[in-house]
């Protein structure tokens, strides 16, 4: 019986750890993608569609409405990354509607545009 409150103990703590450095890695991700930017306008998209699949789009786009920067983050799990999306980046946020990237991120990328609409 110890061994087994030991054992969820050390899987407790483990977990916290990992969230913690998942956290960490987010946070700064983000804060170095807006210092980046010293124009321009920045949002952040999350389609929260599927249970275990959820994705975050970070979209940064100019007065024109050109996307600067456009990153995907896929998954719950703590080992998820960033990517960028270079086949959508110099785009203007119209025309990517053709854009295969588009289709597999809509819900996300449309949240990430309505952030930015709000603070236009």
């Amino acid at each position: 019986m110890n061994k087994i409150i030991i054992a969820l103990i050390i899987i407790s703590i483990l977990q916290t750890f990992a969230r913690y450095k998942y956290l960490k890695y987010y946070n700064t991700k983000i804060k170095t993608l807006y210092k980046k930017y010293n124009s321009g306008y920045f949002g952040i998209g999350i389609d929260k569609r599927k249970f275990f699949n959820k994705t975050i789009f970070v979209l940064i786009i100019d007065k024109y409405e050109n996307i600067l920067e456009a990153q995907v983050l896929k998954g719950i799990s703590i080992f998820s990354k960033f990517k960028e999306l270079d086949s959508i980046k110099g785009c203007n946020l119209s025309d990517i509607k053709s854009k295969k990237e588009y289709e597999k991120y809509k819900i996300a990328i449309d949240s990430a545009y309505d952030q930015i609409r709000d603070i236009k």
